[in-house]
């Protein structure tokens, strides 16, 4: 299977106000310390943007569309403007899906009524429980935000509006325990929590949590205790990754998005729209050329490089990355963070597997959940030294783990804690019978006892791609 994603999406990020109405302590575009301006999208760019990478691709079945600030809805005029525009262009596409950033406090009547109308989401920022949220995200006047947005969500739910909430979790936040209890009794249903990054020239690093691995297991901890009546976005998240049939390469830059600022310049994505020297072009010329430095994070950064979970994140961020000047550079907090929900729920999913013997998303027929103990190859193994497929992957999850190969990331391999101690041992240097031998000394266990076993493990190994014979220098 090839490695790379069939581009059948194409998003586009506009940035279609650099204003906002309030005066957050972290932002990576610093809004709320900008003086208001006319930086806001026109028409005549909008639809410039319409033309240039609506009308004549091609290349998509689908499309996605966010709109970002600043705050988005201090120019809702032209959102309205781009969506009735791209109506012209429906039959282009199989799906079109329509995204608005917001801090959540401009909703009103006539914006949930249209987007009721174009079936647009909205993604809201909610800092955690009332107090921590109005130290956070403050209005310009220096009044808190937290009622009003839960008012205007009391609005999208009455009209059926489809929301997220997005909570940043800082040194401020109480425990997500506390934020989901609160959440549930304003009448919340959802949240994203993700840890701040700070890496802007900004510095805002005291917000950062103290243990983003302490924070990740309280989040799955709470997941388990709510789970039936809250929806955790990186939870679900973290599912799809798991039954996904292909690698994800990256988060989209590079690949399959840009981000157009009001300005009409081009970016590979929203966070760099405030970084004119990561500028790739205007929007009246190609912009759509991307510069080396943003590409293969997977493949040029270190850190990523010897990830296991890197297939499953996407690798560093490119703006990051950029920012740091630093190739292998790495947001260690939130690494630490999706690295510690991915490994939960993994775990959580292959012990549901193990005990039922059966899977819940058997709408997901690519996936192939099987404990590799189970097989038998009918092939014997090499008897020379042996070495791990350079393509193969294993996560250790403990008592299990998954190993895949990156060719073939629709096929994956439940393996117990016995078959993890095999592989543990396959590094080049050692012989199947070396391997064999070193078990069973390690075990107490007569070699005869178990060397066939072994032996029918590596052949099975070998017979899937994931180890090959090392070969002889002369």
């Amino acid at each position: 299977m090839n490695t790379t994603c069939e581009r059948t999406a194409l998003s586009l990020e506009l940035n279609v106000s650099e204003n906002c109405n309030m005066d957050c302590l972290y932002c990576y575009l610093q809004s709320g310390k900008k003086t208001e301006s006319n930086n806001i999208l026109n028409e005549e760019i909008a639809d410039k943007i319409i033309n240039k990478y609506i009308e004549n691709n091609v290349d998509f079945n689908y499309l996605n569309i966010s709109f970002w600030g600043g705050e988005p809805l201090l120019n809702f005029k032209i959102i309205k403007h781009i969506i009735n525009e791209i109506h012209k262009y429906k039959h282009k596409f199989l799906d079109i899906h329509y995204l608005i950033v917001t801090n959540g406090t401009l909703i009103n009547y006539a914006i949930a009524k249209f987007c009721k109308k174009e079936k647009i989401e909205l993604q809201i920022t909610i800092d955690g429980n009332k107090e921590c949220h109005n130290k956070q995200r403050r209005l310009k006047d220096g009044r808190g935000s937290f009622d009003i947005i839960l008012n205007n969500i009391a609005l999208l739910k009455k009209k059926h509006i489809h929301y997220s909430v997005k909570s940043t979790l800082t040194k401020k936040s109480p425990s997500i325990y506390m934020i989901v209890d609160e959440f549930k009794n304003k009448g919340l249903n959802n949240a994203y929590f993700g840890v701040i990054t700070p890496i802007t020239n900004y510095d805002y690093k005291y917000l950062s949590p103290i243990e983003a691995n302490i924070i990740a297991k309280d989040l799955f901890k709470t997941f388990l205790q709510t789970k039936n009546e809250f929806s955790f976005g990186n939870i679900e998240k973290a599912i799809n990754y798991f039954f996904s049939n292909v690698p994800k390469l990256s988060c989209g830059v590079c690949e399959n998005k840009v981000a157009i600022k009001y300005d009409g310049s081009i970016y590979p994505c929203h966070r760099m729209v405030d970084s004119p020297e990561l500028c790739i072009g205007k929007i009246q010329y190609n912009g759509m050329v991307y510069g080396k430095k943003y590409a293969n994070i997977l493949k040029d950064n270190e850190n990523c490089k010897v990830c296991e979970y890197k297939h499953f994140c996407g690798g560093s961020c490119a703006f990051e990355v950029s920012q740091k000047q630093d190739t292998n550079y790495i947001q260690v907090d939130m690494c630490t963070f999706n690295k510690s929900i991915l490994s939960q729920t993994f775990k959580m999913l292959i012990d549901k597997y193990i005990s039922n013997k059966t899977s819940e998303h058997t709408d997901k027929p690519f996936i192939s959940l099987i404990e590799i103990n189970d097989l038998r190859s009918k092939n014997k193994i090499t008897m020379n030294k042996i070495t791990k497929s350079p393509f193969s992957n294993c996560i250790d999850l403990g008592e299990e783990g998954i190993l895949y190969l990156e060719q073939r990331f629709d096929k994956r391999y439940i393996i117990n804690i016995t078959v993890l101690a095999i592989w543990d041992l396959i590094d080049g240097q050692r012989t199947p019978q070396e391997i064999a031998e070193e078990i069973a000394t390690a075990c107490e266990i007569p070699l005869a006892e178990i060397e066939k076993d072994i032996y029918q493990q590596l052949a099975t190994f070998q017979e899937l791609g994931l180890i090959e014979e090392v070969k002889e220098t002369v």
